[in-house]
């Protein structure tokens, strides 16, 4: 580990995660995300490589790829505004399981609850962007 508890990073790549950097780089804020990718990893014992040392190119590991895929697909998608409710989450607690999403561009006039297709709430207020569901069944 280098100082700071990161991994040892090459000059390069310490200069690709600075980008979003919004002190350093103002010009770049919103428009710019990184996906530091040392995250996905792989050893070679369980990475298709031929000798069994590659150490470069992710050890030629399907898994390694899809998991950087889809974190760069995330991180783009940060960058899209939506329309509509989205990024719903659950948490629980003691009161039941909150749900809580994010309203979007546009605000809807209402917003319908449903669990396993019955509804819980008919028409929550557009603005509203949570809900607690106080009776949820075990498990």
């Amino acid at each position: 580990m280098a100082s700071g508890g990161l991994p040892d990073y090459s000059t390069v790549e310490l200069a690709q995660l600075a980008v979003t950097n919004t002190a350093k780089y103002p010009d770049l804020a919103g428009n710019v995300a990184v996906v530091d990718t040392k995250n996905f990893w792989r050893d070679a014992s369980v990475s298709p490589v031929s000798n069994g040392s590659q150490n470069f190119h992710w050890n030629r590991n399907a898994a390694s790829y899809l998991d950087i895929g889809l974190a760069m697909a995330d991180a783009m998608a940060a960058f899209i505004p939506l329309d509509y409710p989205s990024s719903l989450q659950a948490s629980c607690g003691a009161a039941g399981v909150t749900l809580s999403w994010s309203s979007g561009t546009e605000i809807p006039v209402s917003v319908q609850v449903l669990r396993d297709g019955v509804e819980l709430a008919a028409a929550l207020p557009g603005a509203q962007t949570s809900f607690v569901d106080a009776d949820v069944p075990p498990g």
